[in-house]
């Protein structure tokens, strides 16, 4: 998505509102998770209307990019959801506390689910072929997959990611093998989407989830945590809780989403005209 053809709108004006503010709080006030992180809820829910806007503008999501947009939309929502709930949870007590906190991981794995779903379906629609660089896509995304399954097992209690049964399930079960699905199909779309008007609108969404995948998972805050920490609790403060690489990369999709609608000129003209290609 070229940045000096970008529209402002709306939700575009509102998204980086609550994106800046929830940089200055972060740093201002780190303290204070649940005042950042419903800036960084507020963020992904402007998204996610921008994303429904955008559906309807295809005229819904039997459309090929009405439906990428609305998918994507909800895993935003879902996101913003489950962003909330986590800060919420921490300052209540039982049993409101863990209400939240089911609510906090039933609203991700839900996300994650529908975001792999949007990936996979689009790439299915313009994959033709295995060649070798989709060897090689998904043979990195297999590895780094197993590496984070690994970690989480070997880590999830010391650094309190796992503490039942169901998360244990979740984190060295489900989660490797949706960042696999996600990464995997990320990449591949990204590398495989024709030159079509929307196409760097897509790419854009695609390369938001990727960054996701990759620096949201705690092996990855936990390293970059561990490498950068010699710059200050500053920096620690912002790889962790409500992270900043976590609300940057959901903040680029978000962005994506507030630019996409149909061409009103040449190529693809009709609301339903940016079908298959």
């Amino acid at each position: 998505m070229n940045l000096q053809r970008v529209q402002v709108n709306s939700y575009l004006v509102w998204l980086s509102f609550f994106y800046v503010a929830y940089l200055v709080l972060k740093a201002g006030f780190p303290s204070s998770e649940s005042m950042y992180s419903l800036m960084g809820s507020l963020m992904l829910l402007v998204g996610g209307l921008a994303g429904i806007q955008a559906c309807a503008s295809f005229g819904g999501r039997k459309n090929f990019t009405g439906g990428i947009a609305l998918y994507f939309a909800l895993a935003l929502i879902l996101v913003s959801i489950s962003m909330l709930a986590s800060s919420l949870s921490a300052g209540l007590s039982y049993p409101a506390s863990d209400i939240l906190s089911i609510v906090d991981l039933a609203t991700f794995v839900l996300a994650q689910c529908i975001s792999t779903y949007a990936i996979v379906a689009s790439l299915r629609s313009v994959f033709n072929r295995i060649n070798k660089r989709a060897v090689v896509y998904i043979l990195l995304s297999g590895v780094f997959s197993i590496v984070i399954a690994w970690f989480n097992l070997q880590t999830g209690q010391q650094i309190q990611l796992i503490q039942s049964n169901l998360d244990e399930i979740f984190w060295v079960g489900l989660f490797p093998i949706l960042i696999f699905l996600q990464l995997a199909g990320g990449l591949l779309l990204i590398n495989l989407l024709g030159k079509w008007y929307a196409t760097q609108t897509i790419r854009t969404i695609a390369f938001g989830f990727v960054c996701f995948d990759i620096l949201f998972p705690p092996v990855m805050a936990y390293l970059l945590v561990a490498s950068l920490a010699f710059l200050g609790n500053q920096v620690t403060t912002f790889l962790t809780g409500i992270s900043f690489q976590a609300v940057t990369a959901m903040f680029i999709v978000s962005v994506a989403l507030t630019q996409m609608k149909p061409r009103q000129t040449g190529p693809f003209y009709a609301i339903h005209g940016a079908g298959r290609s």
